[in-house]
């Protein structure tokens, strides 16, 4: 750890303003899988294409998929949410003790006759 004396600390240890203490910065990582997916070249398309060809249905389908999320991420869900004439709302419930979210619940119950 650095002292006070190179400058970089006080007596109580804290770092001064603007000081750096990693001026390089963080190391150069490897690339990553999803880069590596992406910067496909024509080996990795033709192997693609062989296991979505010539393997079980199964098994090609589920390469192909796994292959397509990591280069491009998966498919945004779409939700349509009808109100009718009002807009719906949402609440934080996050805000609600133990107790508040236990009457919600059975609030809930009942207006679905559970």
């Amino acid at each position: 750890m650095a002292t006070e004396k190179d400058g970089k600390r006080d007596a109580a240890g804290k770092i001064l303003p603007g000081t750096v203490l990693n001026p390089d910065g963080r190391p150069k990582k490897e690339p990553s899988l999803c880069i590596k997916i992406r910067e496909f070249d024509e080996v990795y398309q033709q192997r693609l294409h062989e296991i979505a060809l010539t393997a079980e249905p199964r098994d090609s389908t589920a390469a192909i998929k796994l292959l397509w999320s990591y280069a491009h991420g998966q498919p945004a869900q779409r939700m349509i949410l009808e109100g009718g004439d009002t807009p719906i709302q949402t609440q934080n419930l996050d805000k609600l003790s133990v107790e508040q979210l236990e009457q919600l619940e059975q609030i809930r119950k009942a207006a679905e006759g559970e």
